[in-house]
């Protein structure tokens, strides 16, 4: 991998962008093998772990960085003490030995059916009040001018998921600083979607960006 010079140049900006675009093609190659032991009421721990395990054991990080799974992310409070900031499901740290300089990545269930009587929960209010949130109020990605959501979509039906998602951002757009209500549609598959979220964030970036991919996770359909 490339040693990259970090600052505030669009060049290094840029390639952070193509990471993130490496990874996400990275994990819809392995999708075929994630989704073998993903149903409807599988836990994202166990979706994440997955998707972890499968990513590192493909070729394909090779040139992008390395995934790490649950990282801790720490600080050092007004007393000396070490205290602990929050925690990522997923970080793809660019640089080795460099922990400031990381891509974040929360995951989220999305359209869970319920066991007992077939309804369906979209479970969008949780991905913003307990994922998007974090980007917002937990200091993730200080130094960088995005971070990522990942939905995984128990039912495989994207298009409702992502109905129920600009909806849930809406009614909250004041809670997670949203800029403006546009929804860029960067890339879809039939297994991905994705879109992304500017926000006021008190960082390094005013426009502060969180990419969300939508996966469709259910290879048994039950």
């Amino acid at each position: 991998m490339n040693n990259m010079v970090y600052g505030s140049s669009s060049c290094w900006e840029q390639e952070l962008t193509n990471l993130d675009d490496k990874l996400m093609a990275c994990i819809s190659s392995i999708m075929p093998e994630v989704v073998k032991k993903v149903f409807s009421n599988t836990k994202e721990k166990t979706i994440t772990k997955r998707i972890v395990h499968y990513t590192r054991a493909s070729k394909c990080l090779m040139e992008i960085g390395t995934l790490e799974l649950e990282f801790e992310l720490t600080q050092e409070n007004r007393n000396g003490d070490i205290t602990t900031k929050g925690f990522l499901d997923m970080a793809l740290f660019i640089n080795p030995g460099n922990y400031e300089q990381y891509i974040a990545y929360e995951c989220k269930r999305l359209n869970k059916i319920s066991s007992s009587n077939g309804k369906r929960k979209s479970l969008a209010g949780l991905y913003v009040d307990e994922g998007i949130i974090r980007y917002i109020t937990a200091q993730y990605s200080e130094k960088l001018p995005y971070g990522c959501m990942i939905g995984y979509v128990l039912d495989n039906d994207i298009s409702f998921a992502k109905k129920q998602l600009h909806t849930a951002i809406r009614r909250r757009s004041k809670l997670i600083k949203l800029n403006n209500q546009t929804f860029l549609t960067r890339t879809t598959s039939s297994i991905l979607d994705n879109f992304l979220t500017t926000h006021n964030k008190h960082s390094m970036y005013s426009n502060f960006q969180i990419r969300h991919y939508l996966l469709a996770v259910n290879g048994n359909n039950t």
